[in-house]
């Protein structure tokens, strides 16, 4: 029978915390940074950055949320499937450990969703 990965590695910590982290570090050092000089460019910088890492984070959690059951580590797996013949599935994005070609369009999938969040948050603040 097939353990998840949190059976196998232990209880890990909540995925992509140092991002959320860096977020919230660069929002402090934007209010910081806008009280210290009211009409610097660095604070607004700092804040677009801090927009940015909020955008990439949200786009993460926003691919999670919408294919929950279609993730690029689920390829991964301990017990690997026999590659099916070539004629009968067609030529693989991936070499190597992974036989798919599902892998890729998973993969293409979830940086289009992150770059959309990113260029969406970048132009809307």
């Amino acid at each position: 029978m097939s353990q998840t990965l949190d059976q196998r590695h232990g209880q890990q910590r909540p995925r992509m915390l140092a991002w959320i982290g860096a977020s919230v570090a660069l929002m402090l050092l934007a209010h910081v940074l806008s009280i210290v000089w009211p009409s610097g460019l660095l604070a607004v910088t700092t804040y677009k950055a801090h927009l940015l890492a909020l955008g990439g984070w949200g786009g993460y959690w926003l691919d999670r949320g919408l294919f929950p059951y279609d993730r690029p580590h689920r390829y991964f797996d301990d017990e690997p499937e026999p590659a099916p013949p070539a004629a009968d599935y067609g030529e693989s994005i991936c070499t190597g450990l992974v036989t798919t070609s599902h892998y890729g369009y998973t993969v293409l999938r979830r940086a289009i969703i992150v770059a959309a969040c990113l260029v969406c948050v970048g132009l809307g603040a």
